[in-house]
């Protein structure tokens, strides 16, 4: 289940706002603050953050209770709204420390409630967050998928409406493994790819390398090759960079699935096995787990079912240890693989029994855990509702004492009404200017728009035009003159002098002829006009080797039957055209790729460089032409652009269009 990558990002989410000093200073130096601090609110916040330090980064669960204990008997403290579920929270996390999932949900359950009460501003955002996702982790870890999977969505609801990005990310890559867990892939890449939407350019590196090889995998256990290769050359760059244990292991599982994927079993086996050693190195036993059935599965490939079984039953044995019900599910289907392909059919059908089994007891598990949470939820709702009921009646005992203030309370109520109508109507004239607001720059967005449509296609006409007036006249009129010069070559007579200036002038006209013809091709290539977009790039990229400035590798996939309208042919020869010369001009590279590929009604092209590379962020400042020419040409086309840049190690842009 993938439990203990998991553990790492709920410190990460929970702390994210803290200071990172050195551990062993970090906790003193949050202590000083919060005893120094006057002000009470400002005071209990820097308290929790000190509470959050001994669990994070010095594991003193004593010292933590005794703090949150001391904040209890706090009265002045109390009377703050987020304090209540902040302690819930962090009795939860306590207990999720020690495994006790089942008390920790119960407890934040107390804190949601606790929330709801309290008014929606930043702080109280920010609480909701982690509370909705410890309680997503404690729902994963009891294989309850489905409650784990609706308190993630509002944990992301909560952080978008504070704006952390960064949150957002790592929940959505909380929630992927809850799909990889049960295999559902096609949603474990959505949810990796909306972590890497959200972590931004500027997150973690090593967390983006670990999210590109956990992509990796996933493509290719839906057989998509083309897209597993990329991420994996993806990772690589970034493990170079960060040689972290977890890096490795992450990177070798997603290499033997690619050369299992691939059927190259002994080229798997040369990452499956060591990923064994790092997922032990890295003290989680789910993923030591699945690295033994990836490599059983190999050898089963291999035809080799005694490794393959040997590896299997070890993995087996700490599934079973740790009551991994996912993992115990794969291990037996592959199990029963096993026995089949050697004709052992009554051990399959016992494998196949087992599985059965532990669907079976996996609903009565679940069940079992929703009805103790439910019924602990009864119990605390009554007695909420007799503190409730009791404070009812004082309430109701206070304004028998207060009856004569009723008129001045009428009054007051009066004037807050009126401010309110003042309010809500100046909020309502707020946000009809920014609705016109918004609709005036989505028509300056359409008329850019428009305005760069008759710019390329304006451009591209005058290009076919002059094109066709340089080969059809110009280049008529060259070849009529050297037909000339060549019928009067042989009636003259000429000295050895005036021969070789005539040779000399006859070779200087043939190449005013080439270059010409050169000119008009690249102005309008006549094989996009005749064969279309790939065969044009094909002689592009065919031209660029000749010329020796550059040896470029062209690739296409199921791009044979693509059908488009010229303008937009026209405008992905430019961008591709355009990339390649920049690569030429800047990069110094000896080799690059242009790969297009299509699948469904999705374009992808990859130019990829080995360049000296570059730092992305001096576009942001670029004037250059060529860089605005082809962010017009991507935006014209609805395109998304993602470019993959370091200083030294290449250049690789990647452009996704929807045909």
């Amino acid at each position: 289940m993938k439990s203990f990558l998991l553990f790492i990002y709920v410190f990460f989410v929970m702390q994210s706002s803290f200071v990172a000093a050195q551990i062993t200073k970090e906790s003193d130096s949050l202590r000083t603050l919060f005893l120094q601090e006057k002000n009470d609110s400002i005071r209990t916040e820097k308290q929790f953050q000190y509470v959050g330090s001994l669990l994070r980064n010095d594991k003193n669960f004593t010292a933590a209770k005794n703090e949150l204990l001391s904040i209890r008997n706090s009265k002045v403290q109390l009377k703050f709204s987020t304090t209540e579920p902040w302690l819930y929270f962090y009795d939860a996390l306590i207990l999720y420390y020690h495994t006790q999932y089942l008390p920790s949900i119960i407890l934040l359950e107390k804190a949601k409630l606790n929330i709801g009460r309290a008014d929606e501003s930043t702080g109280i955002l920010n609480c909701a967050a982690k509370v909705y996702n410890l309680t997503g982790l404690n729902y994963s870890n009891i294989n309850d998928w489905e409650n784990a999977q609706i308190n993630y969505q509002n944990a992301i609801n909560s952080y978008e409406k504070i704006n952390d990005s960064a949150g957002v990310s790592l929940i959505y890559m909380n929630m992927a493994y809850i799909f990889i867990d049960y295999q559902d892939w096609l949603n474990a890449a959505v949810s990796l790819q909306k972590s890497l939407k959200f972590m931004g350019a500027g997150g973690n590196k090593n967390r983006r390398g670990i999210t590109y090889s956990t992509l990796a995998e996933v493509y290719c256990e839906t057989g998509r090759e083309i897209e597993a290769a990329i991420y994996l050359r993806r990772s690589d760059s970034l493990l170079k960079l960060y040689k972290t244990v977890d890096s490795y292991l992450l990177n070798y599982l997603a290499k033997g699935e690619f050369y299992y994927l691939k059927r190259r079993f002994d080229d798997a086996l040369k990452y499956s096995i060591p990923a064994i050693n790092y997922a032990r190195q890295w003290n989680d036993s789910s993923f030591v787990v699945s690295a033994f059935e990836l490599t059983a599965r190999i050898y089963r490939g291999k035809k080799d079912y005694r490794q393959a079984f040997d590896y299997l039953s070890a993995g087996m044995a700490i599934a079973d240890k740790f009551n991994y019900l996912a993992l115990r599910k794969i291990n037996l289907l592959e199990l029963k693989n096993i026995f089949t392909e050697t004709k052992q059919y009554q051990k399959a059908l016992a494998a196949s029994e087992k599985l059965i089994g532990i669907s079976d007891s996996l609903n009565k598990l679940m069940n079992n855990n929703r009805r103790i949470i439910s019924d602990a939820s009864y119990e605390s709702d009554k007695k909420e509702k007799k503190i409730s009921t009791l404070k009812q009646e004082n309430e109701l005992q206070t304004l028998r004492i207060k009856q004569n203030d009723y008129f001045n309370y009428f009054l007051l109520g009066s004037i807050i009404g009126i401010l309110i109508l003042l309010f809500l109507s100046y909020r309502y004239y707020r946000q009809k200017q920014k609705f016109q607001q918004q609709r005036i720059t989505e028509l300056e967005t359409q008329q850019q728009l428009t305005a760069t449509e008759a710019v390329l296609k304006g451009e591209e006409q005058e290009r076919t035009r002059l094109a066709q007036d340089l080969h059809d006249g110009l280049g008529g009129m060259l070849s009529g003159i050297k037909f000339s010069l060549n019928t009067m070559k042989g009636n003259l007579v000429m000295s050895p002098d005036n021969q070789q200036a005539f040779e000399r002038s006859m070779d200087m006209l043939d190449s005013s002829i080439q270059e010409m013809r050169r000119v008009a091709h690249n102005m309008m290539p006549e094989a996009l006009v005749k064969f279309g977009l790939d065969t044009a790039l094909k002689d592009f990229c065919n031209d660029i080797n000749q010329s020796g400035a550059l040896q470029v590798s062209y690739q296409s996939f199921g791009f044979d039957e693509v059908k488009m309208d010229q303008t937009t042919a026209i405008t992905i020869y430019r961008i591709v055209q355009e990339l390649i010369h920049n690569t030429m001009k800047h990069a110094k590279a000896a080799t690059a790729i242009v790969q297009v590929s299509k699948e469904y009604n999705r374009l992808s092209i990859t130019v990829e460089d080995d360049g000296k590379g570059f730092d992305v962020g001096l576009l942001k400042k670029s004037a250059g032409m060529g860089w605005h020419n082809i962010k017009s040409r991507i935006e014209f086309l609805k395109g998304r652009l993602d470019i993959q840049a370091e200083e030294e190690k290449g250049t690789s842009v990647h452009i996704e269009l929807d045909l």
